[in-house]
């Protein structure tokens, strides 16, 4: 599966392409982190939670359980899994190629 980010101004633009999950992408969402932008994405059957940095595409952060929801809510990202609900609350953006803390 593959996330891609859209230029507003022209639908035939993609200004990112974010690849990684290996199966459908069944849920996105955007939320800001530390001050910058920051995308979730969740591939409910491949099993994984994936937080990309938008400008350089790198996933910063994986969580494998089956995804069957995710949203951005009071700049945490809760997620819904076959077996409860996690929250994850990502405080402090790393610099290139780190992990969120």
């Amino acid at each position: 599966g593959t996330v891609r980010v859209w230029d507003p101004l022209d639908a035939d633009i993609a200004l990112a392409v974010h690849t990684g999950h290996t199966g459908t992408v069944f849920a996105v969402c955007t939320l800001e982190v530390d001050g910058r932008s920051v995308i979730a994405s969740a591939g409910g059957y491949d099993e994984t939670v994936r937080v990309w940095d938008p400008l350089d595409g790198n996933t910063t952060l994986a969580v494998h359980s089956l995804v069957l929801a995710l949203t951005a809510l009071a700049g945490q990202i809760v997620v819904g899994l076959d077996v409860g609900t996690i929250v994850l609350a990502l405080r402090e953006w790393p610099a290139r190629g780190g992990r969120p803390r």
